[in-house]
């Protein structure tokens, strides 16, 4: 069964439908075989999402969806072409304007809606477009849902859909959501902020990614009590995600002063710049307590968050990705008298889980991806409220093969429930390293009130500085011991992720030539370095093309496990083991890389010929100052962030700089593939 979404919605490079090579193609061959996404397409799907819910019985005809987008699609022409779908199959599109994914989510849910379709392509660069959909109690779709939906937008004749006459109405609440997104944000029983005096010494500089947060970011930010409010990237006109955002800063723990210079990887980062500058200010206050210097980076639809510290002991930045921030969140839980289950993804530090148990949760991995959070932290609130029969229905739903969200809703439409409140529900906290969170919220939906979950960046950012300056057990620490705490919340085990760029997904699949090819390379990988083979490959049915391998080391647990984005361009190879063990899983997984990176990359993407001219040319004279293979200025950044710095094939990405030794080696398996 052709599945077209990835780990959370449908998102491609858009391209119009007039484009040449475009005109006159099906949007489902467009998709499929020039990998893009025209405004036809998302017309095409979300008028089947739309026709799903009324057949379904989710949704009466003239029954109401919340529409929001991040500002990414200046022209509005996918954006029209959603809302243009979902009244011409019927249903009422409330806009709820350029917002948040999470506050759109909420929103749908507090005002009684059917659903909600959010237009983002989240952390993605700004040509990629795409689509997220939530369902009436705020699930994401599950892989039932996303094979269902997808057998029904391949099979859908579009010229049908293109030649409608729109069935439903089209009203405007975007000036409403502004003001319940505030409300639900600055709650205490959502911020976890009981005090806002106690932020009153911070300044805080928000890097919006150019994106969905903003408009509205910075008057919650202020009302929240932040001392001082500087707002970097926060042109919606500007290129979203572009050199900024969470993704520009994934994988790394610390940024050095020599980082932000000339010829370092954060040179023109303008969140970094900013708080090196406001740190070295400030330096002498913030060593007294006086003062602090903080940094609050989101990405383009604002459910992702990574917190920055300027230490001033180091002349430093810390880095606090998903791992570190929920594990300070579960300490403030655990302070205030709540404990309950914590949830991570594969994604996190292995030590993470360990942490969690120390402060006494109970705890659960699940596979990548925030919907998997978000399903075990609505099941905690289902168990509850329903008999014991409809609750093994549920559960035997959503621990099959093909769980679906739509299917729980039928069961709870049927049993006529909501979901419990906070304090009847089990589910704590939920995070991954990439920056996505999860802890309830509560709101009232037709009266009553009831717990309301979201990947949510701007309540983790909230609850996460509640963690460490609305907290007794912080506060009592001395300054170097809380800049000793933010550096290691919990003794950290090693975790690495290395991206092959550029790749035909196709060519990774359970069982396939490369599949196996890999695993032999794990297995001998493990058998040259540690002496001995102790591997386990454990099959995850909700993510079966992810290859998890299980090493036990002499030095402790590890696992390396190898997946395809969901959302990007790219195949990660993932480390995770004991920091002693880290020399020894980077050779392994060097060697799984190479292998990916050989036989991954898909010579016919522009992107992909234009980086083997980049290396051409690199190997003769140096990183060139002009754009290379055609790209624009933008498109020639974005590659040489991806090829310089994310993959390590360049040792620098100034003017000049040659290979690096990564760089060297793939130069030399291009040369011989022309032999």
């Amino acid at each position: 069964m052709t599945r077209i979404q990835g780990t959370d919605g449908v998102r491609k490079l858009t391209a119009l439908s007039a484009s040449d090579g475009l005109r006159g193609l099906s949007p489902q061959t467009a998709f499929l075989e020039k990998e893009v996404m025209t405004e036809e397409f998302m017309e095409l799907y979300a008028y089947c999402r739309t026709r799903q819910l009324i057949k379904n019985g989710f949704a009466e005809p003239g029954a109401a969806v919340a529409v929001g987008w991040d500002p990414r699609d200046k022209s509005g022409v996918f954006t029209n072409a959603v809302v243009s779908g979902i009244v011409k199959g019927g249903l009422d599109a409330v806009l709820a304007g350029m917002a948040p994914t999470p506050a759109i989510a909420l929103y749908a849910r507090y005002a009684g809606m059917s659903g909600a379709f959010v237009i983002t392509a989240s952390h993605n660069p700004s040509a990629y477009n795409g689509i997220k959909i939530f369902t009436k109690r705020g699930f994401k779709l599950l892989p039932g849902d996303d094979e269902a939906l997808s057998a029904l937008v391949l099979s859908t004749d579009y010229t049908q859909v293109k030649n409608m006459i729109p069935a439903g109405r089209i009203e405007d609440h975007s000036a409403r959501l502004p003001v319940f997104f505030e409300a639900f944000s600055l709650d205490v029983k959502n911020s976890w902020i009981t005090n806002p005096s106690s932020l009153s010494s911070v300044t805080v500089v928000a890097d919006f990614a150019n994106g969905a947060f903003s408009r509205i970011g910075e008057r919650i930010l202020r009302k929240a009590g932040f001392g001082d409010v500087v707002i970097v990237n926060a042109d919606e006109n500007g290129v979203i995600n572009g050199r900024c955002g969470v993704s520009e800063i994934e994988g790394v723990r610390e940024i050095t002063q020599d980082q932000a210079g000339p010829k370092g990887r954060f040179h023109g980062n303008r969140i970094v710049e900013t708080m090196f500058r406001l740190g070295d200010e400030n330096a002498e206050k913030i060593k007294s307590g006086e003062k602090s210097v903080c940094g609050a980076v989101l990405d383009g639809d604002g459910d992702r968050f990574y917190r920055l510290d300027y230490d001033p002991f180091t002349g430093s930045i810390i880095v606090l990705s998903g791992d570190e921030t929920a594990a300070l969140q579960s300490m403030l839980l655990k302070e205030r008298g709540t404990r309950g289950l914590f949830v991570n993804t594969v994604e996190s530090d292995l030590n993470a889980i360990g942490e969690a148990e120390r402060l006494g949760f109970s705890t659960s991995i699940t596979a990548v991806g925030d919907k998997w959070i978000l399903l075990t932290a609505a099941l905690s609130a289902i168990e509850p409220v329903v008999a014991a029969d409809v609750w093994k229905k549920i559960e035997s739903i959503a621990v099959s093969e093909k769980p679906s969200a739509d299917a729980i809703e039928k069961i709870l439409n049927d049993a006529g429930v909501n979901l419990a409140t906070p304090d009847k529900i089990s589910f704590a906290i939920g995070g991954e390293e990439s920056g996505h969170s999860i802890t309830p919220g509560v709101m009232s939906v037709g009266g009553a009130p009831t717990s309301a979950f979201a990947g949510n960046g701007m309540k983790c950012l909230l609850n996460t500085f509640a963690a460490t300056f609305d907290s007794a057990g912080f506060n009592a620490l001395d300054v170097k011991a809380k800049f000793a705490k933010l550096r290691a919340p919990f003794t950290s085990g090693f975790k690495k992720t290395m991206y092959v760029f550029y790749v035909d997904k196709n060519r990774w699949r359970r069982g396939c030539p490369l599949w196996e090819s890999v695993k032999a390379e794990v297995t001998a990988g493990v058998v040259d370095v540690f002496g001995k083979l102790d591997v386990k490959e454990i099959h995850r049915p909700e993510e079966p093309d992810m290859l998890y391998m299980r090493i036990s080391t002499p030095h402790g647990p590890s696992a390396l496990f190898v997946r395809n984005s969901g959302t990007e361009d790219k195949t990660g190879v993932n480390l995770r083991s004991p920091i002693s063990a880290s020399a020894d899983m980077l050779k392994i997984g060097e060697r799984v890389f190479r292998v990916i990176m050989s036989q991954m990359k898909d010579p016919a993407k522009p992107m992909a010929k234009a980086e083997r001219e980049l290396i051409e040319r690199v190997a003769e004279d140096g990183v060139p100052v002009e754009p290379v293979g055609g790209l624009t200025a933008v498109e020639y950044a974005r590659l040489l962030a991806e090829s310089g710095e994310k993959q390590s094939l360049l040792a620098g990405t100034y003017p000049g700089a040659l290979l690096a030794e990564r760089g060297r080696w793939y130069h030399e398996t291009m040369k011989a593939a022309k032999r």
